[in-house]
């Protein structure tokens, strides 16, 4: 991606590296530990926020998969027959670290 801002006439780019993100489990997410989701090399920017959109893929404790879940409002909600209890995902938070 190589955004242009208005505003400015400094160029960069901002690539999603493949392979190095992994998946938010239970056990993280009840600690309120941060998964890497993704890896970004950014190159004349510095993100300061991720907004959480479409096409995310949420899978349950028993295996049944939610495919292009929208997380753009922020939170997930739905029913797994197969295991018979809620899935939820909510509290969604980003932060960036620096990487080398």
């Amino acid at each position: 991606m190589v955004p242009k801002w208005k505003l400015c006439s400094r160029d960069g780019t901002v690539t999603v590296i493949p392979g190095r993100g992994k998946p938010l489990t239970q056990e993280e997410s009840e600690a309120e530990n941060y998964a890497p989701l993704m890896l970004f090399e950014c190159r004349g920017y510095e993100p300061i926020d991720y907004v959480f959109g479409g096409g995310w893929k949420v899978e349950s404790l028993e295996g049944t998969k939610f495919e292009g879940v929208d997380l753009s409002g922020g939170d997930f909600a739905d029913y797994d027959e197969e295991g018979e209890y809620d899935v939820k995902i909510s509290n969604l938070r980003s932060t960036f670290d620096v990487v080398k």
